[in-house]
């Protein structure tokens, strides 16, 4: 008859523990990483703008919209059209949380826009993981604005 020596079993039973313990935290690791991801792009800002009326010369207001789940912070705005026109922003903007509309009116610095021109509005903002994202926004072409406007006044 076959007999196994007891310390050769607790010595098997130890090394079958240690191997389930390694397993079992690589497996806890992988698995608290993918909800942090998770969990990160959950609460992730995303800010959406839309060129909207009363345009006048020298001046363009825009909605910005968060559509995200996490509130968006220290926005910075760079706004420029298919010239070499600048625009500044004239008002401060605070943070957007999630679902909120702010206003945003911005102001000629350099001048070469014509009607009909694209605009693009880069964005930079952070998230409350202090991760900064940078989207380059194209907004709707200026005369369909206005043509817009236009239609909406007639049928009012």
């Amino acid at each position: 008859m076959w007999r196994l020596d007891p310390v050769w079993i607790s010595a098997i039973a130890g090394m079958v523990a240690a191997i389930a313990a390694v397993v079992y935290f690589i497996f806890t690791w992988w698995v608290n990483r993918k909800m942090s991801k998770d969990r990160k792009l959950a609460d992730r800002p995303v800010i959406e703008a839309i060129l909207i009326g009363d345009f006048y010369p020298g001046r363009l207001r825009f909605e910005l919209k968060n559509i995200g789940k996490g509130p968006a912070l220290n926005l910075k705005f760079d706004c420029k059209d298919n010239g070499e026109g600048q625009w500044k922003i004239q008002n401060d903007i605070l943070p957007i949380g999630s679902s909120e509309k702010i206003e945003a009116i911005f102001l000629v610095v350099k001048d070469s826009y014509k009607p009909g021109e694209e605009i693009f509005l880069d964005i930079e903002y952070m998230d409350i993981f202090r991760k900064i994202y940078k989207d380059r926004l194209l907004t709707l072409n200026t005369t369909e604005v206005i043509e817009d406007i236009g239609t909406t006044e007639k049928r009012m």
